[in-house]
């Protein structure tokens, strides 16, 4: 009985610290990742062409002709 409390409370300390420790590693890249992010920043599309949205609608088309 007491061998099984022992096994519990190291098992227990176990996954207590390394519960621990990753959320200080989580904290810790979160924070360098905010402090770095500037670096590779990527610019994004305003916004989609008519043509690239004509061809969204064709290819959408062609499934769905493929599908019937």
């Amino acid at each position: 009985m007491i061998e099984g409390l022992k096994f519990m409370l190291i098992g227990m300390t176990v996954v207590f610290l390394f519960l621990t420790l990753l959320l200080c590693v989580m904290t810790l890249s979160s924070f360098i990742i905010g402090k770095v992010s500037h670096l590779f920043t990527e610019e994004l599309p305003s916004s989609k062409s008519q043509d690239d949205l004509a061809e969204i609608a064709a290819i959408f088309a062609a499934i769905k002709s493929k599908k019937e």
